[in-house]
């Protein structure tokens, strides 16, 4: 689901029964597949039932952003996201990720590239946070790799100081 108001620039092209699109513009407001967006720039393209928007600036959720947002709609909604933003505040997040539940505090940095159903969405997401609260206990210098695999556990590995002493490790985390 798209909503919203695009001002854009685009052209048309291709045969009739085939037309694809292509443009750049601005989204002052709105949302795609759930995101919540505000200030966006960039450039998109349509075609065969695929939307593509490449973002060179943005916000989503409050979190400064750049990257891929793609759209399939010729089978259920595929959605693929490449995103790497910084500040993220968990909270404003966790309705999106539940996985974000017992996350407090900004996470300096934040890489994702997730694909598939909105509903299961798999891939790679890497976070940094110097400080960051991880249900009720506080860690520094923090560096997390996780592996979403839809709706199944995810798999995690994690770095970084908890009561001023070192820990490295790895496991799985139900996301539900």
């Amino acid at each position: 689901k798209l909503r919203g108001r695009v001002t854009t620039r685009f052209e048309i092209h291709g045969p009739l029964k085939n037309l694809a699109a292509e443009g750049e513009g601005t989204w002052e407001s709105g949302g795609v597949a759930g995101l919540a967006l505000e200030d966006v720039a960039g450039s998109w393209s349509y075609g065969d039932g695929q939307l593509a928007f490449r973002v060179s600036k943005g916000k989503a959720f409050g979190t400064p952003l750049e990257g891929t947002v793609d759209l399939d709609f010729r089978r259920d909604l595929r959605l693929g996201l490449r995103l790497r933003g910084e500040g993220l505040d968990p909270k404003a997040w966790k309705g999106y990720f539940s996985w974000l539940e017992g996350v407090e505090g900004p996470l300096r940095s934040v890489s994702l590239d997730l694909k598939g159903p909105v509903e299961r969405l798999e891939g790679p997401v890497t976070v940094q946070a110097p400080r960051v609260t991880l249900w009720g206990e506080e860690l520094t210098d923090l560096r997390a790799s996780a592996r979403l695999r839809g709706n199944t556990p995810l798999s995690l590995r994690a770095s970084g100081f908890w009561q001023e002493a070192p820990f490295d490790g790895k496991g799985e985390v139900d996301p539900r």
